[in-house]
């Protein structure tokens, strides 16, 4: 109870030395009564192993008829008292002469006491026992004072974990929990009690969403949990943080729905106007070359428009599962290469794909493929004429990184931080009207999280963009 409050230390030692030095004893001590120990917060000139162990059972404690008769308790020879002459004190620590003067909580009641030992007999004097009351006084107030600050503390931490928007708890190593919030009430009772038991047992550092709750009632619940230690390194208990984000899971379940029906709409009324595009083209005579200009504008539209649908369907169905097969990504972005080729040469942009040969890793190819589509397209359109884009392809033991650098208009730290938001286009994308949704990195890093790997951005002002696209190259099992 006592060392909970952050009762012990230097400033309870410092009593129990002026005790020593004031008297010339052999010990001293500040000695408070727990239900079943005596806590030692103050001591000096003990006997091992109680001058580490900083506690005794009750059995070896004088100060309890302290507590218990509110009075102090001045022996010269304990070994001639019958109270005190079999106590283990005398027998196992060498206490004989014993002086000891209540020390006091906020209320007035007798708590402990501020104690002087001696290892010989001794006639405690007048003098003796006021200057053990004046520094037991003290030793009170320095007490009630620490008390006040842990409670005070408390007080705080209790408030905060009540105002928190998220549910709180917090377990001693035991597993008994000694904060918890009315929110972790609610979400972790029921089958969320389950979630709490699985986080006081692990610590969960990588938040996973998880559903809790009858049918109709279920609850989306984000956990995660850390082990707390005391300032000298032991193990004091272990707080779990689980957020509510159904409402927030809920949203993105529909937009995401919505995303998908919305893509399909738009790819039906599509693949109409490219078939009559295509039919037109057949139709139309050679020598109208007007005609033909126009129907290639109108193709190259409906290209544009069909794969910003294609990356709206992929959007919605990033929860699918992947479709893995072996695949040379050196190949893949040679491809995604020749898809661009025209592009770049209408654009003035010199395009060139350097590997080392074939790299190959277990790949949703279709997927992979889009990333690299998106990043192809991102580096053309704001690379100006005259620029260049480069894809490099490295490989190492387990993973491939592919790098598409370009000396385009750039952007700064604060695009940079931006990039992969979702909708998101960076301000010199707007000035210069390049066309796009915001969508492109968005699925990039998407793409990447599903393969377990990751995309990286390094940019500046007016010196161009390097997006390095980083994956493993074999499944990879979370942990």
């Amino acid at each position: 109870m006592w060392r909970e409050c952050g009762v012990g230390g230097q400033s309870f030692d410092h009593y129990a030395r002026l005790v020593r030095r004031v008297l010339g004893v052999s010990a001293a001590t500040v000695s408070l009564v727990e239900a079943d120990r005596q806590v030692l917060p103050g001591a000096i000139g003990l006997p091992a192993p109680y001058d580490e162990l900083r506690e005794t059972p009750l059995t070896h404690s004088f100060c309890r008829y302290v507590v218990a008769d509110q009075l102090p308790l001045v022996v010269s020879d304990a070994r001639t008292d019958p109270r005190l002459a079999t106590s283990p004190a005398v027998t196992d620590m060498g206490v004989v002469a014993y002086a000891g003067w209540p020390v006091r909580d906020a209320s007035g009641r007798v708590v402990g006491s501020l104690c002087a030992i001696e290892s010989a007999p001794r006639d405690w004097s007048a003098d003796d026992l006021e200057v053990l009351e004046d520094l037991a006084t003290a030793c009170s107030a320095e007490l009630q004072h620490t008390v006040r600050m842990a409670e005070d503390s408390e007080s705080l931490t209790r408030a905060v974990f009540e105002a928190a928007p998220v549910a709180m708890a917090f377990h001693d190593a035991d597993g008994r929990p000694l904060l918890v919030n009315s929110r972790a009430e609610r979400a972790l009772a029921g089958e969320g009690a389950t979630l709490l038991r699985r986080a006081l047992e692990d610590e969960v550092e990588e938040p996973v969403t998880e559903w809790v709750g009858p049918p109709g009632r279920r609850r989306a619940l984000v956990p995660s949990s850390r082990r707390i230690h005391r300032a000298d390194g032991t193990p004091w208990g272990t707080l779990v943080v689980a957020q509510d984000v159904t409402a927030l899971a809920r949203a993105v379940a529909v937009k995401d729905e919505f995303m998908a029906t919305v893509s399909h709409e738009l790819r039906t009324p599509l693949t109409s106007i490219a078939a009559c595009v295509e039919l037109l083209s057949d139709e139309v005579p050679t020598s109208s070359e007007l005609a033909h200009q126009l129907l290639e504008r109108m193709e190259r539209a409906a290209a544009n428009l069909h794969r910003r649908i294609d990356q709206l369907l992929l959007m919605g169905d990033r929860h699918e599962q992947l479709v893995r097969e072996p695949t040379d990504l050196a190949r893949l972005c040679r491809l995604v290469r020749v898809t661009f080729t025209e592009a770049a040469v209408q654009r003035g942009v010199a395009l060139r794909v350097e590997d080392d040969g074939p790299q190959w890793a277990e790949v949703d190819a279709r997927r992979v493929e889009q990333a690299l589509e998106n990043l192809m397209a991102n580096a053309l359109k704001y690379t100006p004429p005259g620029g260049h884009v480069t894809v490099t392809v490295r490989g190492c033991d387990d993973a491939v990184d592919l790098e598409f650098a370009d000396d385009g208009v750039g952007m700064d730290a604060d695009e940079v931080e931006q990039a992969f938001d979702l909708f998101w286009r960076a301000d010199s994308s707007r000035r210069s009207a390049v066309q796009g949704l915001g969508l492109g990195l968005t699925l990039v890093r998407e793409i990447a999280r599903q393969h377990h790997g990751t995309v990286r951005i390094e940019s500046a002002l007016a010196e161009g963009t390097r997006v390095v696209l980083h994956l493993p190259r074999g499944p990879v099992t979370a942990d």
